[in-house]
């Protein structure tokens, strides 16, 4: 599968080496939520939060936390800039 080719693999694999049950994640560009679904499912981490700047991925993400039986963590939809307003 793409996964298995993917940039994702090296992130999961990075998650697990460094990553505790007890830590608390904050990730920066959630894209489909992937990483936070391995983080909470296979590491178990304490407390996770997701920033995701598309708005047309929200619907995505909390699909496939459904599709695992998972309930969404905190879930912001906003992008970081120089200055304030939307993008």
């Amino acid at each position: 599968t793409a996964l298995q080719f993917g940039y994702e693999l090296e992130d999961a694999r990075l998650c697990s080496r460094f990553l505790e049950p007890s830590d608390r994640v904050l990730e920066l560009g959630s894209s489909i939520g992937f990483l936070a679904l391995y983080c909470l499912k296979r590491i178990g981490v304490a407390g996770y939060a997701m920033v995701e700047a598309n708005p047309h991925l929200a619907d995505t993400i909390r699909e496939n936390f459904a599709l695992n039986s998972m309930t969404v963590p905190h879930l912001f939809n906003v992008a970081a800039g120089p200055e304030e307003g939307e993008v």
